[in-house]
């Protein structure tokens, strides 16, 4: 899909005719979307740890607003990596 360009009924269209070519088609398409949402959820984390970095790394940020940012960053760490 190109970037900016709003999913519509073409592309929903399109996601049934590829999923009828298929015997499993509709098993397929599950399986994908349930590996999109994990990888959203793993999105969803790097984000986290990535705004927490943020934090623990400007200087003008109280010392225990950066220890509480460290600790949490690194739990959704140990989380993403297990």
């Amino acid at each position: 899909m190109e970037q900016g360009r709003a999913f519509g009924i073409d592309d929903i269209l399109l996601l049934w005719k590829i999923t009828r070519l298929f015997d499993n088609g509709m098993e397929c398409r599950e399986a994908l979307d349930a590996i999109i949402d994990r990888c959203s959820a793993l999105q969803n984390i790097r984000q986290a740890v990535l705004q927490y970095r943020k934090v623990v790394n400007q200087q003008h940020v109280e010392p225990r607003v950066r220890r509480v940012a460290l600790s949490r960053g690194a739990e959704y760490l140990e989380r993403s990596s297990v």
